[in-house]
């Protein structure tokens, strides 16, 4: 995994937030792998729910992150807009990152949603980019802004319990060349929201991109890490 430079308050070991966000999510698609493939057996790769494995993937990352010397930790359930909670978020530990605004371990670095793929039920097929009317999809409430309000850099967990990485980058964007036609959720919705694949590894885990208009005129950027959960992507 990565190490960041040495650096104390007033000369950080990173000259922007961006970097910062950046930074984190490497960590994070780095880490997926790992986090797989020591799965304790009560968690089921192939069924196991959402918050079950968004608490251990926290619980992972956390200590990852301590055994290598970095300057952030990782909460689970945090709280957004309203009644709204996001997955979990990237805190800085301590003051260590005060020089480009972090001054408080409770500041949310970057934050992010986790989606199982495929969803759970039919009826929550498009979840991962709407849910309809219920504001429940996982780029959705980017858009309204439910979700990472406060932030211009974000980040999607995909857990693939069933088929592979190709699978889902050519469904997902299909969905979203047509909501470009017809919005499911009164949102506008374009071809150019369609994910981009920025790389994807042997180890079963990939990095995609997307950039996405918000309800208040704002962009987004969401960085989407995806993991197979079964190696042979649940074809068997």
């Amino acid at each position: 995994m990565r190490k960041p430079p040495v650096g104390k308050v007033g000369s950080p070991p990173f000259g922007s937030r961006r970097e910062v966000e950046i930074h984190v999510i490497h960590f994070v698609r780095d880490s997926l792998a790992a986090w797989r493939n020591g799965l304790p057996a009560s968690i089921s790769r192939e069924k196991a729910r959402e918050k079950k494995l968004n608490g251990d993937l926290c619980r992972f990352l956390s200590n990852a992150s301590h055994l290598n010397e970095e300057l952030f930790s990782f909460q689970h359930e945090v709280s957004q807009k309203g009644r709204r909670s996001v997955d979990f978020a990237a805190n800085p530990v301590g003051e260590f990152l005060a020089a480009v605004g972090y001054f408080s371990f409770r500041d949310n670095i970057i934050v992010f949603e986790a989606k199982r793929l495929p969803a759970p039920t039919l009826k929550r097929k498009l979840e991962y980019v709407t849910g309809g009317t219920n504001i429940t999809g996982g780029i959705q409430r980017y858009k309204t802004g439910d979700h990472g309000g406060e932030h211009a850099i974000a980040g999607i967990i995909g857990y693939i319990q069933k088929r592979d990485i190709a699978f889902f980058y050519e469904e997902i964007n299909s969905w979203i060349t047509e909501f470009a036609v017809k919005s499911p959720d009164d949102l506008a919705w374009s071809r150019c929201e369609r994910l981009c694949l920025l790389d994807m590894r042997p180890d079963h885990t990939a990095h995609l991109r997307s950039s996405h208009a918000r309800i208040n005129n704002a962009s987004i950027e969401l960085h989407h890490l995806w993991v197979m959960l079964l190696p042979n992507g649940g074809y068997e």
